[in-house]
């Protein structure tokens, strides 16, 4: 399998001449070597319409598409740059119609919420607004607004619980926090794994500025790559099972550590600040209660 993941910027920009015919060209190209080819779009969606629709059903898509609370508050940050129109009620139907018009086993949407203080109280109102939707096509990941980490309290932690189970109680399947249960904790820890930047030089991770210091290669023009593999090394021999703290914690084989990115900034060494039990947004115990409650859920679901 080879599996190409887009991010922006937006990658819907200039869809028609030039994601989808370069898409097109390696999904060809693999197949023809006997590969499955998929691609992951991580996206706003407001410039997605039918005719691209219609075109990604030949690309056997996943995407991540973000909503920033219910319509009152989205539609305040997220506008139209022309015209300063919102897109709430745009990136729902685009949900709709990708969720319809997709098929396949392996087709699935990430809907992203986006939330803080402000915003938790009102989300119930996107529930009911994707309640139609097949539940084996969406999954609902919760995400509190970063800057926003200090304001969190035990009273939203309760009513954040609360949502997750009101969205687990009408069958969809959510989580919160970057807990993956994959064998490693970021997948630019995976040797396989790079970034291509829009100028063909290669990186590892898509979560910080990509630069001179962050370059770990190129894409020259015949099509191979040309990587440092000393400085790959150097990055996988930090090593998480070296930090006693993540060997004492029960959370390690759904976490797998910090990534090699955060352990890289602060010099191998494991700190609170790079936990992935900082991501989670409720108690650890209430985060196991709704991760029980979501396999539970499908359980169901699937009879």
């Amino acid at each position: 399998m080879r599996f190409i993941t887009l991010f922006g910027g937006e990658p819907f920009t200039d869809f028609n001449s030039i994601t989808y015919p370069l898409l097109s060209k390696i999904k060809t190209l693999i197949e023809k070597a006997g590969k499955y080819f998929s691609c992951f779009f991580v996206t706003n969606a407001s410039l997605i319409d039918e005719e691209i629709i219609n075109k990604l059903k030949y690309l056997n898509p996943h995407l991540q598409i973000t909503l920033d609370g219910d319509k009152e508050h989205h539609d305040k940050v997220r506008i139209w740059k022309q015209g300063n129109k919102p897109t709430y009620d745009h990136i729902l139907w685009v949900i709709h119609k990708l969720a319809e018009e997709i098929q396949g086993e392996k087709f699935f949407i990430t809907l992203r919420i986006n939330y803080d203080n402000t915003t938790l109280p009102g989300i119930s109102e996107i529930l009911d607004r994707i309640k139609d939707i097949d539940r084996k096509k969406i999954f609902v990941h919760f995400e509190r607004v970063w800057q926003t980490e200090k304001d969190s309290t035990e009273e939203y932690k309760k009513l954040l619980r609360k949502i997750l189970k009101n969205f687990i109680g009408e069958g969809f399947c959510v989580n919160q926090g970057t807990f993956r249960g994959f064998p490693y904790s970021c997948p630019s820890d995976t040797k396989n794994s790079i970034v291509i930047n829009y100028d063909g030089t290669i990186h590892k991770c898509n979560g910080r500025t990509l630069s001179s210091e962050t370059q770990y290669g190129v894409l020259k023009a015949d099509g191979t790559i040309e990587i440092d593999e000393d400085l790959i090394a150097q990055r996988l021999a930090v090593a998480t099972f070296e930090n006693k703290e993540c060997l004492n914690c029960k959370m390690l084989p759904v976490c797998m550590g910090p990534c090699s990115q955060k352990l890289l900034e602060h010099n191998g060494n494991w700190s609170k600040d790079i936990c992935s039990l900082k991501s989670i947004d409720t108690s650890l115990s209430d985060y196991l209660i709704t991760d029980f409650w979501v396999k539970s859920m499908i359980e169901k679901y699937n009879g």
